[in-house]
């Protein structure tokens, strides 16, 4: 059985895409005896180098930039290979409507979308779900399902004490939301995930919760 595909995206930069995208790996894999592979796509290589500087158990991490629609298909084949030798790969996404957004959306189980408490952060979101929901008229399962993720929450603020209310506007489901804190820098400048940095913080109890609601998600 294959496993699930998990796109990670916003179409602009500065959501935590790529936060959200290296910790929930490194919390699918710690433990579980899950396989995870990490495919980073954006040229930027965010994901790769953070994951370069250490390794983890049961995680794997592939540089697989797509800036051409006509590799596109062998660019699939290379997600699809990699589901067939892994529990859950998780996709993180150039910030931008390219070839590697379309393709990684058309072909997933479940797109997080991470959503910072900013008005452009929600306008680019709009513009994901109304792809995601033109893939879904376009497929017979109901895939790819949604999950909307506030990001770098600051919950001394209005705006990011009622996130999670102004996500549901969207109406699609809301996951647990991330919060801006210190331990997410720590731990990129270490190369691991939150919770092998900070194994009792509040930043890797919100990572293993939104890891939680992704598996069922996913599902």
């Amino acid at each position: 059985m294959s496993g699930k595909i998990i796109a990670i995206g916003n179409l602009k930069g500065g959501t935590g895409k790529t936060t959200i995208a290296v910790n929930l790996c490194g919390a699918l894999a710690n433990g579980a005896g899950h396989p995870v592979a990490l495919v980073d796509a954006d040229q930027q290589a965010s994901a790769s180098a953070w994951l370069s500087q250490t390794g983890e158990a049961g995680l794997s991490y592939h540089v697989l930039p797509l800036d051409s629609t006509s590799s596109a298909q062998r660019w699939l084949r290379n997600i699809r290979d990699l589901a067939e030798e892994n529990d859950y790969v998780l996709i993180d996404l150039p910030a931008d409507l390219g070839p590697a957004t379309q393709a990684a959306v058309a072909s997933a189980d479940l797109v997080v979308v991470p959503v910072t408490p900013s008005p452009l952060d929600f306008h680019a979101a709009a513009q994901v779900i109304k792809l995601l929901r033109g893939v879904r008229e376009e497929r017979s399962n109901g895939h790819p399902a949604c999950l909307l993720v506030g990001s770098k929450v600051d919950r001394r603020t209005a705006v990011g004490q009622g996130i999670e209310i102004a996500l549901k506007e969207f109406k699609e489901p809301v996951g647990p939301s991330v919060c801006q804190r210190a331990a997410f820098v720590s731990a990129a400048v270490r190369g691991g995930w939150v919770g092998a940095y900070a194994v009792e913080s509040p930043a890797r109890d919100e990572i293993a919760a939104l890891a939680k609601r992704v598996k069922r998600a996913a599902a």
